[in-house]
């Protein structure tokens, strides 16, 4: 309930505030550009060069003006000064700090940027539009409150932060990263302004800095000409906001000078400081917010103001897609709770797992079945239920979606007669570490019902795969006697715009097996154990291939099955060739970096994230590689990659069941074998990673129980120290 809060929060606010936060991101936008206009007509800034002394521009200025009254830097970061020119005429212009040339006249605002203020600012409405605009600085600062727990929970913490953004479409993708980028400058832009507001309102009042000089300062005698003051040799012209000069000779009038932090008197007489006050808090939070808010004296930061605007933009467009298409597959009942035999309860964060929920249901009623259809959250009574299946993803760590998190609740007070035969499924990334956590739970859960019998076992579904989906929804139909028609293609879409174009480098086959070589990965978005999303030409699905990466080249394992969805087509591939993939973060699968050492256990094409990984780890770490196959000869398609490897410790031992000339064995008997070695690396805080076939890595895991049944750290621990790591399929 406590995520569902903060999403509705983040919601609703961005509702109310809607059309205000438009105005104000396009109004802001344009005004971010004001500072760059400036830059643009060839006016110096005023820190154009850091190492000018006031003594230096003050001795330059007097060239070209009679008598000045003040130079200030305004708030395009330009420096003005008000003076007499040497035609006698009394104005505020423009100065190059470096020359003391004058400038020109300052400008008028442009129309478009004085219109676009006074929007901005007030919505031309006087003080009920500087309330409005105020308000909405608040609640802009609220939405980017709730936006970074949402953005928090949703990347699991801070290690996740900055990892890929598994999303099923692009608004969501987008919405998570833009906010990865753009929280901080959006923080900072709602912060001044509600900061502002409130000093427009006066209820931040403004702090007047005054000066006291006591009789025993003044100094008697002429006064200096300013480019000796030692107060002006020893400050830099990039540090001053305003110099006021004085009105007259006289020694009690003087110089007052401000910086970011202080404000200064100096005497005339003596070139010296007479009264020094700080800025209170106020003072400088006040100039900061005007220099953060409107980036004034920054042209780089007014930069990044204008793209913070336009990303509040497509914020709001992503945030309001990713709304819409969370309540547009929001269940119609197919069937009344009622009358319904076979009831399917779902739990989506974002739609997708509901869009597999409701395409199963209309396939059911086409099948001349009675369906219900709800969510999670919404378990109900259903007295004539025979079948109940479980559609359920998994948020965060571990966490129910937003519309599950009442479930356990509710169905734990629901009294049952009929027996009940129950199915779930997962749906999930295997990139996360809690892949299909919740899944787990639900299962557990309606495991221990007496009246819930289990159908058939938890199926897990990793990046939406329609095969493993449609793999158990035949056999679940067969096992309900349904004639069930699920088509061989997914009928949801690809994602075409983020698909890469790789070309193949080398292709070497031995039997049924290919090992690819391919490039166009740039090599920091990629590590070995990540995966190819691999579209074949003209097919809306995918398939996941492990890759291993060795510097700039990736490599593929890929066994060819006849009559195969995409391996054949890969197995076609020939050097020069190419083809379009997307990459998948597999965070999981990832070669820890801080082990003591690693061992490998693979067979068949699982060795492919290996010849990689191998190339990863550190020289001075012992790295042991086992390794499963048929034959000798299925082996040598690797052998070259392993035989390049820059380490020299590496430890091969590889086990054959279908080859003459050695002994039958399996790839876990070489783990036993080694028990006593194996036993002593775990010890030492060796990592394992295993990758291959799922029936392998059972055998693996229960050869692990058996090798550390009596030892403190056993497959449990290992799994939860993140030292026990699995990719299989």
């Amino acid at each position: 309930m406590i995520l569902s809060a903060w999403r509705y929060a983040h919601l609703g606010l961005a509702l109310v505030s809607g059309a205000f936060l438009v105005l104000l991101s396009v109004t802001g936008a344009i005004l971010a550009f004001e500072p760059i206009d400036a830059q643009l007509q060839g006016v110096p800034q005023a820190d154009v060069d850091p190492e000018l002394t006031v003594s230096e521009f003050v001795d330059r200025a007097g060239s070209s003006f009679t008598e000045i009254a003040e130079a200030r830097v305004d708030n395009q970061g330009l420096l003005t000064i008000t003076a007499f020119d040497e035609h006698g005429d009394f104005g505020t212009f423009y100065i190059d700090p470096r020359t003391g040339q004058n400038l020109g006249p300052t400008r008028e605002p442009s129309t478009v940027f004085q219109f676009s203020r006074n929007l901005h600012r007030s919505l031309f409405l006087k003080s009920t539009g500087r309330i409005l605009v105020g308000v909405n600085s608040f609640l802009l600062l609220i939405i980017a409150l709730t936006g970074s727990v949402l953005l928090w929970r949703r990347q699991q913490g801070l290690k996740g932060l900055f990892k890929k953004v598994d999303a099923d479409s692009s608004a969501p993708r987008v919405h998570v990263q833009l906010a990865r980028i753009f929280l901080i400058p959006l923080f900072i832009v709602a912060t001044s302004g509600v900061y502002l507001s409130l000093y427009r309102f006066s209820v931040i009042a403004d702090v007047e800095v005054n000066h006291v000089i006591s009789d025993d300062v003044l100094a008697e005698g002429t006064a200096m000409s300013p480019r000796d003051f030692l107060a002006f040799q020893n400050l830099k012209l990039a540090d001053v906001r305003f110099i006021e000069f004085p009105f007259s000779d006289f020694p009690d009038e003087y110089f007052k000078v401000g910086t970011d932090q202080e404000e200064y008197l100096i005497s005339q007489v003596t070139g010296q400081s007479v009264n020094t006050e700080s800025y209170d808090l106020r003072n400088r939070l006040t100039y900061w917010s005007a220099v953060l808010h409107t980036g004034q004296g920054s042209p780089w930061w007014a930069v990044v103001l204008g793209i913070t605007c336009v990303a509040v933009l497509v914020f709001m467009y992503t945030g309001f897609a990713v709304t819409v298409r969370r309540r547009s597959a929001r269940f119609k009942s197919f069937s009344a709770g009622d009358s319904a035999e076979i009831v399917i309860l779902a739990g989506s964060e974002n739609g997708t797992t509901m869009q597999f929920a409701k395409y199963l249901a209309e396939k059911l009623t086409a099948a001349g079945e009675m369906v219900h259809v709800a969510q999670l959250n919404h378990v109900s009574e259903y007295p004539k239920m025979r079948r109940l299946v479980v559609l359920a993803a998994t948020y965060g760590q571990g966490e129910p979606p937003s519309n599950a998190k009442l479930f356990f609740d509710r169905a734990s007070q629901l009294v049952k007669t009929q027996p009940i035969e129950y199915s779930v499924v997962g749906f999930g990334s295997k990139s996360y570490p809690f892949f299909c956590k919740y899944a787990e739970d639900v299962d557990n859960f309606l495991d221990e019902k007496e009246y819930m019998s289990r159908q058939l076992k938890l199926v897990k579904v990793n990046n939406r795969s329609w095969e493993t989906f449609r793999n158990w929804a035949k056999a679940w139909a067969e096992s309900s006697a349904i004639d069930l028609d699920l088509p061989v293609l997914s009928p949801f879409p690809v994602d075409k715009r983020f698909l890469v174009n790789l070309r193949v480098t080398q292709s070497q086959r031995v039997g049924p097996t290919v090992l690819l070589e391919l490039e166009g990965l740039s090599t920091h978005q990629v590590l070995s154990g990540d995966l190819l999303a691999i579209q074949p030409p003209d097919k809306s699905y995918e398939r996941y291939y492990s890759l291993g990466q060795k510097g700039d080249k990736t490599l593929l394992a890929v066994r060819v099955h006849e009559g195969g969805v995409c391996s054949p087509y890969l197995g076609s591939l020939q050097k020069g060739d190419r083809l379009k993939a997307r990459l998948v973060s597999n965070t999981s699968f990832h070669l820890p970096p801080n082990a003591s050492e690693y061992i490998l256990v693979s067979n068949g094409t699982g060795i492919g994230p290996f010849l990689g990984m191998i190339e990863e780890t550190d020289v001075s770490k012992s790295v042991k590689l086992y390794w499963g196959g048929k034959s000798r000869e299925s082996f040598d398609l690797y052998k070259p990659e392993l035989d390049a490897s820059k380490r020299s410790g590496l430890n091969v031992k590889t086990a054959f069941s279908k080859d003459d000339s050695y002994p039958f064995k399996y790839v876990q008997e070489l783990l036993h074998e080694d028990s006593e070695e194996l036993r002593m690396a775990v010890s030492r805080g060796a990592v394992i990673l295993i990758c291959g076939s799922l029936k392998m890595q059972e055998g693996v895991i229960d050869t692990l129980n058996s090798v550390l049944e009596k030892e403190s750290t056993g497959v449990e621990e290992l799994k939860l120290e993140g030292r026990l790591l699995y990719d299989c399929y």
